[in-house]
């Protein structure tokens, strides 16, 4: 009886373990789009620059395109 007591708060400190650490399977996804969206953000608000060979000056390869 003693040995199944242990055993079931040893269950129950690891499951409250778990319970702080990882976070939500929502919360995980929220984070993972609002991550998404920074990534996008900041690619689209940055150009790609390029150096040339033959003049080396820099230009904005959008321009290009």
């Amino acid at each position: 009886m003693v040995l199944n007591q242990t055993i079931l708060m040893k269950k129950i400190i690891i499951q409250k373990f778990n319970d702080e650490v990882k976070p939500s399977r929502k919360e995980r996804s929220i984070n993972a789009k609002l991550k998404e969206d920074e990534d996008r953000a900041v690619k689209n608000n940055t150009t790609e620059l390029e150096l040339t060979e033959n003049d080396n000056k820099i230009k904005d390869v959008n321009f290009l395109k």
